[in-house]
């Protein structure tokens, strides 16, 4: 990037941070606190679709902040009332506590979100059967804790993501911007991540034979668990000093230091799961999560009374829930339309993308060159 170039991709962030907190700040308006309601209530004011988050604002969590903006855009396109709920502490009474003022408030739709919200769901299906519940599995660094997963009731839908899916569209705009020096970083011991990489030599290889070109290379390296944000930083700088020129970061917790290597050696990176090209410098995408896709449909199937309760369901192109963010996207030689075009037959299953299997190398590529390091 040029001076130039920086300088507008720095106003451009600025700008996006502006205008985020200006929607927290009135996202604030629309929070209900859980708890013991005040004597002068009369009657509970009534809303249609409730969101339980495990924070006191949703401006504290991104990924809840992101399904908020969606729950926002469909309540106002529908025309349907919503508020999210929120607890005093990060207990499972008070979220149960979050659940019985929803249903109170005439709510009959409840989002929520991770794995802190999956023992509190899997009680509260039960004990409301007249509401439906959508659950969004949580990050892909989010522990369980012990607590089990959700087995979703009749009243159910859980939604989980095809990983895979956004790290192609995310291969294929990389290799279609010119960009042949690739690298991945991620996290062999959480499944996500595994696909998300996957997804990249996948869609690093479809571009590649389209353009006739057979030089692209990848260098993968997939640890076994977290690792410390130093010897990240060294792996990142190391890789952008021999060539690479574009990193993808497959798990979230090395954000922080591989976009500080790219500062610091003039390199790009990528996100997986959601945009942070407001957070971070010289991001150039992110293969993210499409709220607004899920939700849609989630959402729309619930007003509609054909409520797909009792199953897990991973949404993809199909469905608009995964995307790359293109108006923040920084491609100098991938378009708008490029990206439609691989989105539409991503989405009508002309092109099928494989999960990852045990070992990446498995994958069969005959073009992009993978070295494991």
């Amino acid at each position: 990037m040029n001076s130039s170039e920086k300088k507008r991709h720095g106003m451009k962030n600025w700008l996006k941070i502006l205008s985020a907190a200006l929607v927290v700040m009135l996202a604030a308006f629309t929070a209900i606190a859980c708890g013991e309601p005040e004597a002068e209530e009369s009657e509970p004011l009534d809303y249609e679709i409730g969101f339980v988050i495990a924070g006191s604002t949703v401006e504290e969590l991104p990924i809840e902040n992101d399904i908020w903006q969606a729950l926002i855009e469909f309540g106002e396109s529908n025309g349907n009332s919503h508020r999210y709920y929120t607890a005093e502490t990060h207990d499972q009474v008070d979220y149960l506590n979050c659940v019985k003022s929803a249903v109170s408030n005439g709510v009959k739709v409840i989002v929520t979100q991770g794995h802190e919200m999956a023992p509190v769901v899997r009680i509260a299906q039960k004990k409301y059967p007249d509401v439906d519940f959508i659950h969004i599995q949580g990050a892909m660094n989010s522990r369980n804790e012990g607590k089990g997963d959700l087995d979703p009731a009749s009243n159910t839908l859980k939604i989980s993501f095809c990983e895979e899916q956004a790290g192609f569209l995310a291969g294929y705009g990389c290799v279609k911007n010119k960009n042949w020096k690739l690298s991945i970083i991620g996290n062999s011991s959480n499944k996500a991540s595994e696909n998300y990489a996957a997804g990249f030599l996948q869609g690093a290889e479809a571009a590649a034979e389209e353009m006739g070109v057979s030089d692209v290379t990848v260098k993968c390296r997939m640890y076994r668990n977290g690792q410390y944000r130093e010897k990240i930083r060294r792996l990142a700088s190391r890789l952008y000093r021999n060539d690479t020129e574009v990193i993808f970061v497959c798990d979230s917790r090395y954000y922080a230091p591989v976009a500080e290597a790219a500062e610091n050696n003039d390199g790009e990176f990528i996100c997986s799961e959601s945009d942070k090209s407001a957070e971070y410098e010289n991001v150039m995408t992110s293969a993210a999560r499409d709220y607004n896709g899920a939700l849609n449909y989630a959402l729309t199937k619930h007003f509609d009374n054909k409520f797909p309760g009792g199953k897990t369901m991973r949404m993809g192109a199909l469905r608009d829930s995964v995307m790359l963010p293109m108006d923040e996207s920084e491609f100098d030689d991938f378009s708008e339309q490029a990206y439609e075009k691989i989105y539409k037959r991503l989405s009508s299953g002309s092109v099928k993308v494989k999960k990852a299997p045990s070992d990446l190398s498995e994958l069969g590529l005959e073009i992009v060159s993978l070295q494991m390091i």
